[in-house]
């Protein structure tokens, strides 16, 4: 056996001495070993455990989809389109007095306003829930619906202190939505809006979102009580 044999066999027997030595040691000592080790902090120190909060099993992306569809085809045809016109002639809008001698033919030409609007059918003999800045002042009152006829509506009656206004059209058997309670809602479900919120180019437009908050009020208008 060569002298370099001799030596590494020399060096396995004195770290193998060195374990079980360490082992006793260890021991006398009261050291746990690594599974004891588990078990001691197991017992002793139980782990602190976050309480257990139930969340409600969200639905599947396809079928939140399908419930919107569902809604956008039941409500989209109860849904129209109001375009208002109101003419000012400038009656109002005179010449400072001492100038209409020197411009006796002058006559301020009358000045068309257009405006536009959404409205949903609430009884099908053609009465129409919108609001008031949509229809008020107007001198005309168009309605087309879903199917694209058109109507000329009649301004039955206005509150501008909460922005509502009926008109009516001379149609029957015409869909309809029905009132919802808005005090059973809940700030964080999902709403649709379904209307025409900028003009014909995006009439019967479908917009989905959350309620965000409740009983605000809103700037601009007039609260009763």
């Amino acid at each position: 056996m060569s002298v370099r044999t001799r030596d590494w066999l020399k060096f396995g027997t004195l770290v193998a001495i060195a374990f079980v030595f360490g082992l006793a040691f260890a021991s006398t000592l009261g050291l746990p070993k690594k599974g004891d080790a588990l078990e001691s902090t197991a017992t002793s120190t139980p782990a602190a455990v976050a309480p257990q909060v139930t969340v409600p099993v969200a639905k599947s992306v396809s079928d939140l989809s399908d419930a919107f569809v569902g809604v956008a085809e039941h409500t989209r045809p109860a849904v129209v389109f109001i375009r208002s016109q109101h003419v000012d002639r400038g009656d109002n809008q005179r010449l400072p007095p001492g100038f209409e001698d020197f411009f006796p033919n002058l006559r301020r030409r009358p000045q068309v306003e257009q405006g536009s609007g959404s409205g949903f059918i609430v009884s099908p003999d053609g009465y129409i829930l919108t609001n008031n800045h949509v229809v008020a002042g107007a001198d005309k009152v168009t309605v087309r619906l879903y199917d694209k006829r058109e109507f000329t509506a009649k301004v039955v009656g206005t509150d501008p202190n909460t922005d509502v206004a009926v008109i009516k059209i001379d149609a029957r058997g015409l869909p309809t939505l029905a009132f919802g309670n808005s005090d059973s809602t809940r700030v964080g479900e999902w709403a649709l809006a379904v209307g025409n919120p900028l003009g014909e180019a995006f009439a019967f437009t479908v917009t989905a979102g959350i309620i965000s908050a409740k009983g605000r009020l809103l700037a601009g208008l007039q609260q009763t009580r």
